[in-house]
């Protein structure tokens, strides 16, 4: 009877010290560690996201335009507003935005995916009615006289930013500086703006204008697909320049690509 008093005892003793120390350890989070806290857990419900800026326009000599932007929609996924992530994957392999595998895997670690971007076609009311699915608003670099002017010109990647030519060489330029906003995120993981998070505005790029002159471009580029057809030459290259000013009137190089495929 007595070892068991001395048990009980021992019991009660240890109950009171590990809620002594929880409540210790509580306080100490209260007073100590608050704020440690309380930014984590508002920095685990804000998603930044960048805000990209509208791309500079690129004109020949005379004002014609050389490279703009487009209107285009964008295929997007919320893994976790999706009921299966597992059949939406096999829908969307199965109309042909991807495979199925990458797809699911993507789907498993991201909140946010880039199921297409650029669509060149709607996609099919069976992938619009998914839940989980949306169409964006986007936008695409256009080259309204394609092969003409790839030679100088370049072409920008999926993310706008320059990759070749002048797109490339005034990246810096034509591409602005993007902004971003800090969103709040819901435990659904639907991102939506809050007053109190802070936004930077994004700053739109700078158009340039070039001494190219689009129908001096076109003349070259015609007679040289005649000179290399004639002589079974499998390259060319021709620049006209201004002796005077040394500016440079047309740049044409064969054989070539449309910037815009």
């Amino acid at each position: 009877m007595k070892e068991n008093r001395i048990r009980f005892r021992i019991v009660i003793l240890l109950l009171i010290v590990l809620w002594v120390f929880f409540f210790l350890r509580l306080g100490f989070i209260q007073i100590f560690r608050r704020n440690y806290y309380a930014k984590k857990s508002r920095k685990q419900g804000v998603e930044k996201i960048i805000c990209y800026p509208e791309r500079g326009k690129i004109y020949d000599r005379k004002g014609k335009l050389i490279a703009t932007n487009l209107k285009s929609e964008t295929l997007v996924a919320f893994p976790k507003r999706m009921k299966d992530r597992k059949r939406t994957a096999e829908l969307l392999a199965k109309h042909g935005y991807g495979s199925y595998n990458d797809l699911y895997r993507n789907f498993k670690k991201r909140s946010f995916v880039y199921i297409k971007r650029n669509l060149d076609r709607k996609p099919q009311k069976a992938v619009k009615e998914i839940e989980g699915i949306e169409l964006l608003q986007d936008r695409k670099r256009y080259y309204p006289y394609g092969i003409l002017c790839s030679s100088f010109v370049g072409f920008t990647g999926t993310e706008y930013f320059g990759l070749e030519g002048l797109e490339f060489e005034f990246d810096s330029l034509l591409g602005g500086k993007p902004g971003w906003a800090y969103l709040q995120k819901s435990p659904m993981g639907i991102l939506y703006p809050h007053p109190a998070l802070p936004v930077k505005n994004a700053c739109s790029g700078k158009d340039i204008v070039l001494t190219i002159d689009i129908d001096i471009q076109s003349i070259v580029l015609s007679e040289l697909e005649k000179v290399l057809a004639s002589s079974s030459a499998k390259s060319g290259i021709v620049i006209v320049i201004n002796p005077q000013t040394g500016e440079i009137l047309a740049m044409v190089n064969l054989p070539s690509y449309d910037p815009n495929h």
